[in-house]
């Protein structure tokens, strides 16, 4: 009888690199990215004001993260969804779009006017830089498998 249910030992060295990246991203999304200081008003000592890589396009960043976390377990746990694309390819595509949006989400930090860069930024492009290797390493691996057999026709 085949074995259903997730199996760590099928994963490729793509996959684990993505599932990794991805998660940890989604984590570095809550920290401060952005930060404005609002201190040196006189009687005031207020704290500064940061924000996370959950603003703007950084939502479509964490969603695109979602979506590659959820394939990627979707094909640990053995799905068959009989596409007539690599599973490889679309795990490198929604990586490649994530790391893109992350990427633009970092330049935003970095260029916005009145604000200084937080340190979760960059902790962010660290984690998008190995998400990029995971997504070559992965679309080499849709070259490597090739194409998926067509599925039978039916009846």
């Amino acid at each position: 009888m085949a074995q259903q249910g997730f199996d760590i030992s099928r994963l490729t060295m793509g996959q684990k690199t993505l599932l990794i990246t991805g998660l940890v991203f989604l984590v570095t999304l809550f920290f401060p990215w952005e930060s404005f200081d609002v201190g040196g008003l006189p009687g005031f000592d207020l704290p500064g004001v940061n924000i996370s890589g959950w603003n703007g396009i950084g939502v479509l960043a964490g969603i695109l993260a979602i979506l590659l976390l959820v394939w990627e377990l979707m094909l640990m746990a053995g799905v068959n969804l009989n596409l007539n694309v690599s599973e490889a390819l679309i795990s490198a595509g929604l990586a490649a779009a994530t790391v893109l949006f992350g990427l633009i989400r970092f330049i935003i930090a970095l260029t916005r006017s009145g604000y200084g860069i937080a340190w979760g930024a960059w902790v962010g492009l660290i984690v998008l830089l190995a998400m990029a290797y995971g997504a070559w390493v992965r679309f080499n691996e849709s070259k490597a498998m090739g194409m998926p057999p067509p599925a039978p026709p039916a009846a």
